[in-house]
């Protein structure tokens, strides 16, 4: 149990008999890194200049989170080991579940 509140990022402190639950951080770590990428990636500041100009991009738009998306995915800028941990992330979790083809 304790596991999965930790991948939850949800801290158990105990204080004399009682126990309590807490959640510390409102976003993950990864995605404050891509956030933090995304102010100082030249792509990323690019297309955000041309949006907030007005001028039209194709499947791009900001977030309300500051964060810009594609095609409704977040853009994560082109540095190798935040992509790395993106992946790792995404294919290593426990809340990933790959589905099962059954013949």
């Amino acid at each position: 149990m304790v596991k999965t509140l930790n991948e939850f990022r949800i801290q158990v402190e105990s204080q004399d008999t009682k126990a309590y639950l807490s959640a510390h951080k409102v976003m993950p770590k990864l995605m404050n890194e891509i956030l933090e990428a995304h102010k100082y990636d030249q792509e990323v500041a690019y297309v955000k200049t041309r949006l907030e100009s007005g001028e039209p991009m194709l499947d791009w738009v900001i977030h309300p989170d500051g964060s810009l998306r594609y095609q409704g995915r977040l853009f994560v800028p082109n540095d190798e080991l935040l992509r790395e941990k993106v992946l790792k992330e995404c294919h290593h979790s426990v809340f990933v579940v790959h589905p099962v083809l059954v013949e």
